[in-house]
């Protein structure tokens, strides 16, 4: 299938200069274009991207210095499809993709409510931002990739990850059995909404105690690149920097763009605990963290944050805010923001709904 250049620059100021471009195509139904255009003297970067019949959704990845954010969005009549300053302040998480975080990741269409793609072009308004909020007014150059996802037969139910050891864990037999048995767990979890995970296995350059992904690494960013566009990596550690963290993701949404928060990290010895040997009901809570994390990373947030009074912008999570009503309506679902001890053993956090689930099967990385 031949297409037409996905991405458009509109020069909104003055000596406002062409992008360079490239296109790719590599495969699997995902179509790639890279461009470095400038900004205007307000720090502000409109793209038009041009979607065909067919097309399922599409995600722009913005690199700035030092940050890019999401402003709004205009579907093909021109309508303003969202604004920043309405999710801003918002007790209810759609995208982190308004805030200043490392590589801005926006993934269109996000939640069933919010419809199939219309074909035509969708006007995409990015903010160049520095570290204290405020806009670069400046021309600067900055690095955009837009990635857009055709349909295919499956209607997007394949996501592929490679697991990457880390500190030479991959040559210890007992955490890799862990490692592997928690990967068919994860499997499970997600077959059960129709999701089919797709796992390998490979090592990672780095030490035992990794980076926090979403503060970012040249080796993740290597890792990866050399993975390519259509499989995510997840990165298994013995701690995650300096916390004590079960797992973290790069942002939410990631990005399927080579960066340096382009991946999900779990700690295998925080699993395992203090004596460092797995039992069955740590793996298996290794294997919901598996499936936690990696649903961050494909747009999903908790439905409901540690201190009850945020909520992900999805309408079949309950929107409660005590403890113990929380703890019986969501404790159970795959996203809760931490494990749930009943005083003999974890409680299964297996549960994903239908709006959770159809935000994962939205992002680019659905195949």
């Amino acid at each position: 299938m031949n297409r037409l250049p996905l991405v458009a620059v509109l020069c909104l100021g003055m000596g406002c200069k062409p992008a360079a471009s490239d296109i790719d195509q590599p495969g699997g139904g995902l179509v790639v274009e890279r461009s470095t255009p400038m900004t205007d003297a307000d720090g502000i970067l409109s793209l038009e991207i041009q979607l065909q019949e067919g097309d399922r959704s599409f995600e722009v990845t913005g690199f700035g210095d030092p940050y890019m954010t999401l402003e709004a969005l205009y579907d093909p009549n021109g309508e303003l499809v969202l604004w920043w300053e309405d999710w801003w302040s918002s007790d209810e998480k759609l995208t982190n993709s308004f805030y200043p975080r490392g590589p801005m990741a926006f993934n269109w269409p996000i939640r069933d409510v919010d419809g199939a793609l219309e074909p035509g072009v969708w006007t995409v308004e990015l903010g160049n931002i520095d570290g204290d909020l405020n806009y670069i007014r400046a021309e600067n150059e900055v690095e955009v990739f837009v990635h857009v996802r055709e349909d295919s037969d499956d209607e997007g139910s394949r996501v592929d990850v490679q697991v990457v050891y880390a500190g030479g864990i991959g040559a210890d037999p007992d955490v890799v059995e862990a490692v592997e048995s928690a990967v068919d767990g994860w499997e499970d979890i997600w077959a059960g909404v129709g999701i089919d995970l797709r796992v390998t296995y490979g090592d990672i350059a780095l030490g035992g105690i990794v980076p926090e992904p979403n503060g970012g690494d040249d080796a993740y960013e290597a890792a990866a690149d050399a993975n390519g566009d259509d499989v995510l990596t997840l990165v298994v550690g013995e701690l995650i920097g300096d916390t004590t963290l079960y797992g973290q993701s790069g942002n939410i949404p990631g990005t399927v763009a080579a960066g340096p928060t382009s991946v999900v990290a779990v700690s295998w010895l925080e699993h395992a605990g203090t004596n460092a040997v797995f039992d069955d009901d740590e793996v298996r809570v290794l294997s919901e963290t598996m499936a936690h994390e990696v649903g961050h990373y494909l747009g999903l947030f908790h439905p409901v944050n540690g201190d009850y009074d945020q909520w992900d912008a999805l309408e079949d999570t309950t929107r409660c805010s005590a403890e113990a009503f929380c703890e019986q309506e969501l404790g159970s679902n795959n996203m809760f923001p931490f494990p749930l001890w009943t005083g003999t053993e974890y409680q299964l956090q297996d549960d994903l709904t239908a709006d959770q689930v159809a935000v994962m099967l939205r992002h680019v990385a659905a195949q």
